[in-house]
């Protein structure tokens, strides 16, 4: 896979954690220069499809589970 983006390695050192963002949700490698020479190429471990976003703990079952009658109230037990 042949990187798409090139950016000096000055501009890496700048903003490293927002360009690692990026290459992780584009899924696109990205190569980092020093004087117009390459010297490594920063890849994502898993493409865009492979990563899953991670639901929210609430609302993970909306649409799943129906809750029937009152659950509030104190139950009524009968002898």
């Amino acid at each position: 896979m042949a990187p798409r983006k090139r950016i000096s390695a000055a501009r890496f050192h700048a903003d490293w954690s927002a360009i690692i963002d990026e290459v992780q949700v584009t899924g696109t490698s990205l190569l980092i220069t020093k004087r117009l020479q390459p010297v490594f190429k920063l890849v994502p471990a898993r493409s865009p499809r492979e990563t899953k976003p991670r639901d929210d703990v609430f609302g993970c079952l909306r649409g799943v589970i129906t809750i029937i009658g009152d659950i509030v109230s104190k139950p009524a037990f009968t002898k």
